[in-house]
């Protein structure tokens, strides 16, 4: 299924569940429409992005551990010990 099948029946899911009684269904598929080029390029390729979602958790969990006590200096030395593959 590539190509305009794959989409129409995309297409065709959003539009039933759009409708439903169930707003959790109404809301996933909304979400599923607002966000349909993502979801036809997840379906179409094989390409992943987890490399740079693991990339940027470690920046969040760094950022949140420096929280008010950082200085300039102490944070470019945290994510350069980060790049290293050095964790603490």
């Amino acid at each position: 299924m590539h190509g305009n099948v794959c989409v129409s029946r995309h297409a065709c899911f959003i539009d039933k569940y759009k409708k439903s009684k169930i707003k959790e269904l109404r809301s996933f598929a909304k979400g599923l429409e607002n966000g349909m080029d993502a979801v036809e390029n997840a379906v179409a390729y094989d390409y992943s992005y987890g490399f740079v979602k693991g990339i940027n958790s470690r920046l969040e969990m760094v950022k949140r551990t420096m929280y008010g006590k950082c200085i300039r200096e102490l944070l470019e030395a945290k994510l350069c010990d980060m790049r290293q593959g050095k964790n603490g």
